[in-house]
């Protein structure tokens, strides 16, 4: 746990404020909702590298956080469950559901 919390998270918030710079003008829990999906293994649910197309949802809450449009991350948050397989990846889809809801 003490490697995660001094060098894993760390480099991985450092990733979302490039990805995200208003990530600090949130609050902890949208925060924290940015931070899980840079995260996320950068492979699809097939194990394939993600095309364009898969990256749909993360170019809208980019823009959607760039414009303060907090209402749209979420809504972004719950189309991305179309990218997995509910049988094989409930778990990640629940997770990016309950994201949603923050």
């Amino acid at each position: 746990m003490k490697v995660f919390t001094t060098t894993t998270l760390p480099r991985y918030l450092a990733d979302a404020r490039r990805a995200f710079p208003q990530i600090d003008d949130l609050s902890p829990s949208r925060r924290s909702a940015l931070i899980s999906l840079v995260l996320q293994p950068r492979r699809g649910a097939e194990g394939h590298e993600y095309r364009e197309q898969d990256r749909k949802e993360m170019r809208n809450i980019r823009r959607a956080a760039r414009g303060r449009r907090e209402w749209r991350v979420a809504a972004q948050f719950e189309l991305m469950t179309r990218l997995w397989d509910p049988a094989k990846e409930r778990g990640l889809i629940q997770r990016r559901r309950d994201e949603a809801a923050l």
